[in-house]
Parts: C-alpha cells; structure tokens; sequence
C-alpha cells in the first residue's frame, strides 16, 4: 500500500500500539507501515489487547512462524486442506489540530507565541484611492470613413471581331487568291462588331483612366476617315469615339480615347465607318478573308463603382471626440476603463487590416494603436482595457478639449465580381466608458466619495452555526482613520470628512446597535489610530460582541475638490477606514444533540491496494474484515470523527456519490470520543484515547477490491459539559484506522509467490 506523505502519531498510546504490530521505533511513516503485516490473534475475529499484548512474545511468535513456513515444503495436493492467517492492512493515519478549527473562520487564528486560538476581528472599508472617484461616463461619437476613388486592376486588352475585306467588297469573294485591281471603294456605312468581354468587371463607373483604340490593318488596301464608336451594348448613346485619318495596309495605328466619367459595361460594340481609295490601280492579290479589326486597352483605372473584381483598398480619415466632462484634464493615468469600438463595414470587401491610431493615449510614450478585422458587411465590437495608459492633451499644458483618432482601413482583394461604390464606408463608433484615473493634473469638479459599506457576517461561519456564547477576554478595540500619501503634492486636495458609523445587528432578537464615531473635517497624512477599548459606549459593545451579532456594517463618506484650483492627485493617495478586534478565545460549546457545530475535515487522499489482496478480494478468499480505528481526542470537546472513503477524490465527501463509488465508517452516536481531563482554564490537560473496531459486511469489503481508492475524515467537536473551553495549540486528534483480513492462504496465493 502506498500512501502520499509521511506522519509522526503524536500519541504514546497510539505510538506504542502501531509498535506492537510492526516491530518498528521511532518515527513512522505512512509509508514505512508494511503493506502486509501477521499479527498474533487469540481467537477467530479478535484482535489482542494491544495494552496487554506483550511485544517480545509477539516477535518470537512471528520469527517462528515465519521460520516454519520457509523451511516446510507445503504439499500442494488439493487434498491437503488450505491455511488462514491474519493480515493487517493499515490503511490511513490522519491528525487534526488548532489549526483545523481556525480554517473554519477567516477570524480566527492559532496565536503561536501565546499558544492559543485566538479571535481577530478587523473590518476595513474598501480602501479609496481619491482619484478613483474621478470617473466619466461614456462619451460616444462616430466616425465614417469612405472608401473613396476605387482604384481596380488593368483590364487589359479587348479584340473587337475582324472586319473582312468581302464584308464592305462583296466582289473580292470572286476574286479570291487572283490578282486584281481593287477599284476605289468609297465611303462604307458604319459596320458594327461586337468587342470581346473584360475579364477584370462587368460593369464600372469611371473616374480616371488611361484608354486607347488600335486599328490592325492586315487588308492590302489603306483605310481613310476611320471613326470608331464605342458603346454599351445595351444602350445606343455612344460612350466614347475615336478617328484615324489614315492607316495603311499592313500598319496598325493607336489612338486615345476619353472614359473619364463614364459608365462602361463588358459588353461593348463599336461602329466603325472608314473610307478606301482600293488599291490605287495596282495589281494586288486579293485574300477574301483579309481583314481589320480593333483592339480595345484600358489602364490605371480609378472609378466610382464598380461590379468587378475588386483588388485591395487603402483608405484613411482623421476624427475627434469631444470631451465634455466637468474635471478637466490636462494629463492623467488611467487605472480602469475601456475604449469599445463598434466597427461596421458596408464594403462587400473583408476589412483585413482596420487600425485606429489615438495620439491623447500613451503607453510607454506610444500612442495607442487599435487593430481590426471585418467580414464583408460585417461588423465588430473591440474593446481595449485602458489601465495602464496616459490620457494627455496634445500641447501638454492646456485642458483637453478633443480625443483624436486617425482610421486607417486596408481591404482584401473580392474572391469574384462584387459592386462596390465610392460612398462605400467603414463606421466606426469610438466610446470611451466609465474611465478612473490612478493620478490626475487638472482641476478637479466637487464631488461626493461614498466610502461604501462593508458588512461581515456570522464570525465563525456556517461550519459553527451551534456556537450560541463567546466571552472575549483582555478585548482591544481600534478606530483607524488612514490617510497615506507619501510626499505632499502642490496644490493639496481638500477632503471633508463627514461621518462614520459601526452597526452591529443580532437577526435573532432583531436588536440592532449603532455606534457613532464623529466626523473630521481634515485629515493629516499618516496614520489616526483611536483606542476605544473599554470606554464609554463601547464597553456595550464589547458586551454586545460577545453574544454573537450576525453582522456588523462600517459605513460613511466623504467630499473632496473645490472645482477651482488646479491640484495634482498621485496614485498613493489613499483613503481607508478600519476597525480593529482582538481577544483570545474562550467559548461554551453547544452541546451533542447539535452536531453541525465544530467541524473539521482533511482532504482526499489516495491510497494504493497490494495487488495480491485485491486478487484475495476478487477470489473470495478473504474470510473475515475487521476495522479498526485507533482514535487520541486531545480537543476540549466531545469528538465524533466519521472516516470516507471514495473511488475518486471527489466521491469522498460527496453525499450524492453513488453507494457503490463511496463508503462511510463511524459517525454514529455510538463512536463519540468523551473529552478528556480539562484544566481549570478550559485547557485540555489529558487526551482521551479510544479503539473501536467494525466487521465489515461483504458489500463494504468489496469495495476495496480497487488499486486505488481515497480516503478522508471528518471530526465534529461539542461540549459534554457547561464549562467554557478554549484551545491551544498543542490540541491534535489522532486517527488511525486498519484493515485485519483473515485470509485463506490456498494454492493460487502461493503460486502467486507469497511466502
């Protein structure tokens, strides 16, 4: 067996029975205790005496018995009948002390130089740094930033369809591949051919851009008074045009067109009209499918919309909040708030990188930088704890009037065609909410601090609900009044104040105390300590206390600033009311009926089974199961302890644990350990000792056929008597609790190798 840390029993009694059964002196350890340990018995199911058990005998028994077993050869012939012996297990090893029964309190405590359980009571008001109270509210404004002139990838180079030579020469189909002359053909009636789509959108408003129109001319004739238009398929209003006086055969000639402020689609047509002198009366070989055609450029393209693919965006814009508080700022450091940005974007473009710059914040001589990102039409909430930032005006020396923001927005590039505007905006709303400041320069508006109140409930808790009387001895109570700044400031703060009160309220009879403490128009730096011990209306309250009153409040306030000189507040400047009390701690416990009054509980811990006996528990070859608890009560009260145990740490003390995940021994009426010898002070003079033992039914031995199990205890402590109590540091329950099995050593445990 293996258990998590070592222990010394503190008992004699104690020390000298776990010498008896393993042969070992000194100090013990959980785990120096032998997992596996044969100890003499007078009769099936009986353990010795272990006040009369004589050591020596017991030593000699086990030495001869071992030497019996190792020098037999044992017969395994099934015939031969089996052999039980006793195995002692033991299992856990746990001490309570003072301690114990101070963790139940956040007021009580084990006072090491007087070696006593002490109560020290002390209630402080939540301590107010005077320039928390310098507060805003949310100030909120919003700020739009445009996208602005698009700006969209080349398209590129669009090819009208080939105009051919027979196409305006009907005849040239005749002459196809001969040598001819081509009379002169005239002026030719507009011809319309379609312009292949761009790629790059489908639809754009143009502000700016570069465009040309080139002829290729592959016929063997010249073309003259070339007009080209351009237009939208769908419309027919010429978008643009374009002449060329002259463009010979073989030549290709470019020339610029205007679609500043156009709306262009990606369907397009141009009208081509042209006259042609032929071929001048030369001979020519006439091709009937030679032609000319157009091809269509566009680049560097900013427009006002667009259904497009939509390269990314840059854009940015600066704003300003107006401050409008009444303390008015020159510089401060913020100790708690937040900057919260709602960011919408009415881009169908994810805004990848959104980042707001405010130059009235600092940190480290930085101004504060706020990043972003945004879905298409999406939106977001930012928030940024401003703890730990300078608010400063931007000159350094006048009042705040503006917190200003620069927006800057970068866009991802669209996956496919999507319409974007110029209009188009990021919207960002800038709150600054519910800002304190841990130093501020400035002047600082009137105001009221509210001190708050602090209450504290029963003093003993819940665990010590039965406790119905305390009597404070040597009681000791304090007023602090606290002021702490290190170094004067120029331009001091003026404080006021008011008032302070202590209530002390007992729910059951519904009596409830006020005790006034006066007011203070000034207070001085440092530290105002007021002994009111024992004088006047507090001896009443002392009284009072020691009937237990349910709650007692601290309360009051304060008013600082003038509004109208400039002060400087630092961040050490502090304000806190406290009341201390403090008394050793006598008591009358309550008495056993009420068994929720003092309780006391360890913490799980795991505990490894030998794996031999599991196999024993697994076989059924575990006869009988004894437990035995070995418990010192060295508290000056009566003492119930309850053991637990768990198949996980969290079944132990679990009451809603299923029966078969948890195991609960003693904590009957039956098992309390009576007080001990008390001296005339309430002190324990002489533990009690006692040794209960239990068999164990079936069900409860097979629950420790597990490699693992975990184990805890409780102890509850209540009077046996109407004499007042009080504990020291040298009180410590002792439990110790073991498992003797009566085990059928047959043939499978011997050949698992047991001797």
């Amino acid at each position: 067996m293996k258990v998590s840390s070592p222990v010394t029993p503190q008992s004699p009694f104690l020390q000298d029975f776990l010498r008896s059964q393993t042969a070992q002196t000194g100090k013990l350890s959980k785990t120096d205790i032998p997992a596996l340990s044969f100890i003499p018995f007078t009769q099936k199911g009986h353990v010795m005496n272990p006040s009369t058990f004589d050591f020596r005998i017991g030593v000699f028994l086990l030495i001869g018995l071992m030497i019996a077993l190792s020098g037999c050869d044992i017969n395994t012939d099934p015939g031969i009948p089996s052999i039980e012996k006793r195995v002692v297990i033991p299992l856990y090893y746990e001490t309570f002390t003072a301690d114990s029964v101070a963790a139940q309190s956040d007021y009580l405590q084990v006072n090491s130089d007087q070696c006593d359980l002490e109560l020290t009571y002390s209630d402080t008001l939540d301590s107010r740094r005077l320039e928390s109270e310098l507060t805003i509210g949310t100030i909120s404004e919003t700020v739009a930033v445009e996208v602005g002139w698009i700006e969209l990838e080349d398209p590129g180079v669009a090819a009208s369809d080939a105009i051919e030579l027979q196409d305006f020469f009907p005849e040239a189909a005749n002459l196809d591949e001969q040598e001819a002359t081509i009379p002169d053909i005239g002026t030719v009636d507009p011809l319309s051919v379609e312009i292949a789509a761009f790629s790059t959108f489908q639809e754009i408003e143009i502000e700016t851009a570069e465009a040309t129109v080139t002829l290729d001319n592959n016929l063997v004739i010249p073309l003259t008074d070339v007009s080209i238009y351009l237009y939208n398929s769908d419309e027919s209003t010429p978008v643009t045009f374009a002449e060329i006086d002259e463009i010979l055969p073989g030549e290709s000639q470019s020339t610029p067109i205007d679609l500043n402020g156009k709306r262009l689609s990606n369907q397009l047509r141009a009208e081509i009209g042209f006259s042609s002198p032929g071929s001048n009366g030369e001979i020519v070989l006439i091709d009937a499918e030679s032609s000319f055609n157009i091809d269509m450029a566009i680049h560097q393209l900013s427009v006002r919309s667009a259904t497009a693919r939509i390269p990314s965006q840059t854009f940015e814009d600066t704003t300003r909040v107006t401050w409008s508080e009444p303390n008015r700022v020159i510089s401060a450091g913020i100790s708690s708030g937040r900057l919260r940005l709602e960011i919408e974007n009415d881009l169908p473009l994810a805004a990848d990188e959104i980042l707001l710059v405010f130059d009235n914040f600092k940190q480290n001589g930085q101004p504060l930088e706020v990043p972003a990102t945004l879905e298409p039409s999406g939106s977001s909430i930012v928030t940024v704890d401003m703890s730990g930032y300078e608010l400063l005006s931007l000159d350094g020396e006048g009042v705040i009037e503006q917190i200003q923001a620069q927006v800057y927005v970068q866009t991802e590039a669209s996956d496919g065609f999507q319409t974007i505007y110029a209009t188009d905006q990021i919207q960002a709303n800038i709150q600054l909410q519910n800002f304190s400041f841990d130093y501020f320069r400035g002047i600082l508006a009137p105001s009221e601090v509210d001190l708050g109140e602090v209450a504290t409930g029963s003093i003993f808790g819940d665990e010590v609900s039965g406790l119905d009387f305390v009597h404070l001895t040597e009681l000791q109570t304090y007023l602090n009044v606290e002021y702490n700044c290190e170094e004067p400031h120029e331009g001091r703060l003026f404080i006021d104040l008011t008032g302070l009160v202590i209530e002390s309220v007992k729910y059951e009879t519904g009596e409830t105390r006020e005790f006034y403490i006066g007011t203070v128009d000034y207070i001085e730096c440092g530290m105002n300590r007021l002994d009111v011990s024992g004088t006047g209306e507090w001896e009443t309250f002392g009284d009072f206390f020691n009937n237990l009153p349910d709650s007692i409040i601290v309360s009051g306030y304060a008013r600082i600033g003038d509004g109208e000189s400039e002060v400087y507040v630092a961040d050490d400047d502090e304000l806190r009311i406290s009341v201390d009390i403090e008394s050793p701690l006598v008591m009358v416990l309550p008495d056993e009926e009420d068994v929720n009054v003092i309780k006391v509980r360890s913490t799980p811990e795991e505990i490894e089974m030998e794996q031999r006996v599991i196999d024993a528990i697994g076989r059924g070859d575990i006869l009988t199961v004894i437990g035995t608890a070995y418990i010192i009560n060295g508290f000056p009260g009566g003492a119930l302890p309850t053991l637990y145990f768990g198949k996980t740490p969290d079944a132990v003390f679990d009451e809603n644990a299923p029966a078969e995940e948890r195991l609960v021994l003693l904590g009957q009426e039956e098992d309390m350990l009576r007080v001990g010898q008390l001296n005339p002070d309430g002190t324990v003079a002489e533990p009690s000792e006692s040794v209960i033992q239990l068999d164990l039914t079936p069900e409860q031995i097979d629950f420790f056929n597990s490699k693992f199990i975990y184990a805890g205890a409780t102890v509850r402590v209540f009077a046996q008597n109407d004499n007042p109590v009080r504990f020291t540091c040298e009180d410590v329950v002792e439990i110790y609790f073991n498992l003797d099995m009566e085990i059928n050593l047959n043939d499978e445990w011997r050949d698992e190798g047991n001797e």
